[in-house]
């Protein structure tokens, strides 16, 4: 326990990232699916409703333009999402998620769900509210120093 106190909190946030990012990769491998892709993929999908263009996909990641044609390009290939021009305004390009998608992120949604409860194993229901609470503001932290 004292080495653990004397780790500092980047190294930490690390450790537990690299743990999560490893569950996440084992899911996502049996959709031949990237993290990156998947991201684009839960956002349209929490999305409901919503149009979603390119530009909208590139503010939520903070990726590139190119990036993000290169990641939806390889989503449409897999037949997981459709591309098409807005008919409202025929310069953006609006990306939608399939059938195929709907299914897949219900499934990895659960997933994700055994994650949190793995993660949160042993916190109480106040201890789990400070904790976002806390990672919360050391988010907010990070986005000021940017």
């Amino acid at each position: 326990m004292a080495q653990t106190e004397e780790r500092d909190i980047g190294f930490l946030f690390k450790q537990i990232n690299m743990q999560i990012k490893k569950g996440i990769d084992k899911a996502l491998m049996e959709y031949d699916l990237t993290t990156s892709q998947s991201r684009v993929l839960f956002f349209i999908y929490f999305r409901e409703k919503d149009k979603t263009s390119m530009k909208d996909i590139e503010e939520h990641l903070k990726v590139t333009h190119p990036t993000v044609i290169g990641i939806v390009k390889r989503l449409e290939e897999k037949g997981f999402v459709t591309t098409a021009s807005d008919p409202e305004d025929r310069r953006v390009k609006l990306v939608t998620i399939t059938q195929k998608t709907t299914k897949m992120i219900k499934k990895l949604d659960q997933g994700r769900r055994k994650m949190d409860e793995k993660l949160l194993k042993g916190f109480t229901e106040q201890e789990t509210k400070e904790l976002r609470r806390m990672l919360s503001m050391i988010e907010d932290n990070l986005r000021e120093a940017d």
